[in-house]
C-alpha cells in the first residue's frame, strides 16, 4: 500500500480540484512522476523510490505537506492480506495500516464543562 499525500484533489468521493493544484492543473506535490536532473540523469519519483526500497515502515519518507512543512511519516509498505481479511470492515485505506493512531476521546464531564462555558459566554454576550 502507498499513501499519496496532497494530490490536489479533495479527499472525498467527489474528488474536486483544490488549491493544491499547480498552474497546469497537475499535482502540486507529484509523487508519481520521475524527473530529469540538471545533469540529464533520469531520477525516480517518490513512489518508485519507495517501491524500490520496498517498504518505509522502519525509516519513514520525508515530504512537504500542503502547508509547505517538511514531514516524515510512513507512506508505503507491505500489508499482509490476512490482516485485511481479519478486519471486520475489510478496510483498504493505507492510512489505517501505515499511520495508525489512537483517537483522543473526551469524557462526558468534559463535554458538560464545555457546554457550561459556552452557555456562560452566550449569556455574557446577550
Amino acid at each position: 500500500m502507498y499513501i499519496i499525500d496532497n494530490d490536489g484533489l479533495a479527499n472525498s468521493d467527489k474528488r474536486f480540484p483544490t488549491k493544491l493544484r499547480n498552474n497546469r492543473n497537475g499535482w502540486k506535490h507529484d509523487e508519481i512522476s520521475g524527473w530529469v536532473s540538471t545533469d540529464g540523469e533520469e531520477m525516480a519519483g517518490l513512489l518508485e523510490e519507495c517501491w524500490l526500497k520496498f517498504d518505509d515502515r522502519e525509516n519513514a519518507t520525508e515530504w512537504i505537506d500542503d502547508k509547505g512543512i517538511k514531514r516524515k511519516e510512513k507512506k508505503g509498505g507491505l500489508i499482509d492480506i490476512n490482516i485485511i481479511k481479519d478486519d471486520r470492515y475489510l478496510t483498504l485505506l493505507p492510512e489505517y495500516y501505515l499511520r495508525p493512531y489512537e483517537p483522543n476521546y473526551i469524557t462526558l464531564k468534559d463535554i458538560d464543562r464545555e457546554l457550561k462555558d459556552i452557555t456562560k459566554e452566550i449569556k455574557n454576550l446577550l
